[in-house]
């Protein structure tokens, strides 16, 4: 088998094994992250880990109702009490700089920091972190919400200047969004200037910036790529929910070490093999969920060949990138509503609000809403 059919395989034996759980509250949704979580890392999903973990997170640290997916990675590194223990001070330190201690975004984020620099760091990351996150929600525009809170995690790790790198951010949304609408939608490029809360290209920018710079005009010479190969069906309309994400997934692709090519086949390979996958058809995932899982997929793919050949920091870089883009594609969104914590219950319970392909067509009305009121003008 290659490497996408490797990755797909165990991502797809995961879910199977993880079935057990559910009768013990263990959503559909979080199944399929820990599916995903295991598959990332090369393992077998192991129940008995996962529960394990969960007395854990419940019994040593401050996560309550928002620690499913702390235990799980902690079951993906073996129960390791020390990355707990290390996890718990970033935690600390974020909610103290001001981050909701009770949102999931933050789980993700704190294990970021805790496995990306050394425990001497963690308080200048975080105040990095801190001040990021801080920047891009006083900035015009750019919705800053807890499901930046990874995103903010990844710039504090960067070698990026905070000040510059806020600006640079900004900058780099506004030309992504211009690039797209002359290159696809050259009659409406008037609205180039657009970038009010509907604009997609949040989540691209920060990942890209978060790479130091790499990959942004990569980012674009995609949209083009993967259009024009139509991996993501024939037809673009912006905000559609093929669109959205692919937008979400743009920064992650970028950062991919191979060529257009070779990432359109592998891409539609994937969506072919995920297809037949019981569980995670499109007929039972939202199209988003779908379309942002099997980039994840590939790019960790991608991730295992790294470290296999050596190169550790380019597989921890792109690893952290992969993370974030799936936790944020099955969670995350772009208006507020989407960005509440959680919900309370068992530390398994369900997401209180519909995950990506709910937020994927909420957000296409919304713009065809505003599309309709312009025409009327």
């Amino acid at each position: 088998m290659d490497r996408v059919q490797q990755k797909q395989a165990l991502f797809a034996q995961n879910w199977r094994a993880l079935a057990p759980l559910h009768k013990e509250g263990f959503r559909v949704e979080n199944r399929r992250l820990a599916a995903f979580f295991f598959a990332h890392f090369d393992r077998q999903a192991d129940c008995e880990a996962i529960r394990a973990a969960r007395w854990l997170v419940e019994s040593h640290s401050n996560f309550a109702n928002n620690g499913a997916f702390v235990a799980v990675l902690l079951a993906v590194h073996g129960g390791d009490v020390e990355l707990l223990n290390r996890i718990n001070v970033v935690r600390d330190l974020l909610v103290a700089a001001g981050f909701h201690g009770d949102s999931h975004y933050l789980g993700l984020a704190c294990y970021l920091i805790a496995t990306g620099t050394e425990p001497e760091n963690y308080p200048h990351t975080a105040e990095r972190t801190a001040a990021f996150y801080s920047g891009l929600a006083a900035c015009e525009n750019f919705d800053a919400l807890e499901s930046f809170y990874p995103y903010a995690a990844l710039l504090g790790l960067s070698a990026q200047d905070v000040a510059g790198g806020v600006v640079y951010a900004q900058e780099l949304r506004l030309w992504l969004w211009q690039s797209y609408i002359l290159h696809f939608h050259a009659a409406k490029a008037s609205e180039a200037e657009d970038t009010g809360p509907l604009n997609p290209f949040g989540l691209p920018a920060l990942a890209i910036a978060a790479s130091d710079g790499h990959g942004a005009e990569r980012a674009v010479a995609l949209l083009k790529a993967l259009n024009n190969r139509k991996v993501w069906r024939p037809g673009f309309v912006v905000f559609s929910v093929i669109l959205l994400p692919l937008m979400h997934t743009l920064g992650l692709l970028a950062q991919i070490p191979i060529d257009d090519a070779t990432l359109a086949r592998e891409l539609r390979q994937m969506q072919r093999l995920l297809k037949r996958q019981r569980g995670f058809s499109q007929l039972t995932v939202g199209k988003h969920q779908f379309y942002v899982t099997n980039s994840s997929l590939v790019a960790s793919a991608h991730c295992t060949e790294l470290r296999q050949a050596g190169q550790a920091e380019a597989a921890a870089r792109l690893s952290r990138l992969t993370l974030c883009t799936q936790f944020t594609g099955v969670f995350g969104s772009w208006d507020e509503e989407m960005a509440k914590p959680m919900g309370s219950g068992a530390v398994f319970g369900a997401p209180g609000v519909g995950a990506g392909g709910a937020a994927a067509n909420a957000l296409a009305a919304k713009h065809e809403q505003k599309v309709q009121a312009r025409s009327r003008k």
